[in-house]
């Protein structure tokens, strides 16, 4: 706020976005971020979802069933679903914070934002989920300095950063816990995440389980 920059937020729709507005909602309940600061959640999918949030109430968690308050909105939050909407982020004054898909840079509204933004210094590009290799995030979050959105060449000069604590994914003994109540299995596939990490899990698996 006191460069009077941005704050872009590259988010997964379902999930994480719910809980990033959760944050914001008490960051500005502390006056940790000014009330009058506009949020632009620009993503058509994590809109729709937080609907859906808001009508199954019976399954939030104690702390969100505490609140006599709407936990997903607050002063200046602004819903933009149309893409007109969305090209008119760029005129409100700043400061401003986005948020918008794909989480990983890899398609999605973010890239509008990223390709209007990233080169300017007072930009801060805020990462809260995990960036698999050769995205366009990964790629970013590792210090690239020259990058290409839709044929644009731009400089990156915002200020990275990644939170770790948003990740929902279950580390390796929550997965053998988990693997080790299935009776029965013969082979298992590991898909997800990066090669020494899935090369360790898979020797747990077979020497464990």
């Amino acid at each position: 706020e006191k460069t009077g920059g941005i704050l872009l937020i590259p988010a997964f729709s379902i999930e994480r976005t719910q809980e990033i507005l959760h944050r914001i909602h008490h960051l500005k309940k502390e006056k940790k971020i000014k009330e009058d600061t506009p949020v632009f959640l620009d993503s058509p999918m994590a809109i729709r979802t937080t609907l859906i949030f808001k009508e199954f109430k019976t399954f939030y968690n104690e702390e969100l069933r505490s609140h006599t308050d709407d936990p997903f909105s607050f002063e200046g939050l602004v819903i933009s679903e149309s893409a007109r909407d969305s090209k008119e982020i760029i005129k409100a004054m700043n400061p401003k914070v986005i948020i918008a898909g794909s989480g990983m840079l890899s398609g999605g509204r973010i890239l509008h934002h990223a390709a209007h933004y990233l080169s300017r210094d007072t930009t801060r590009v805020l990462f809260v989920g995990y960036q698999s290799e050769e995205t366009l995030g990964r790629r970013v979050l590792s210090g690239e300095k020259k990058i290409v959105i839709d044929k644009q060449h731009i400089t990156v000069r915002a200020h990275i950063s990644q939170i770790q604590s948003f990740s929902s994914h279950a580390d390796q003994p929550k997965l053998l816990n988990w693997l080790g109540h299935i009776k029965g299995v013969q082979k298992v596939f590991l898909i997800h995440g990066e090669d020494p990490q899935r090369t360790t899990l898979a020797a747990k698996i077979k020497s464990d389980l």
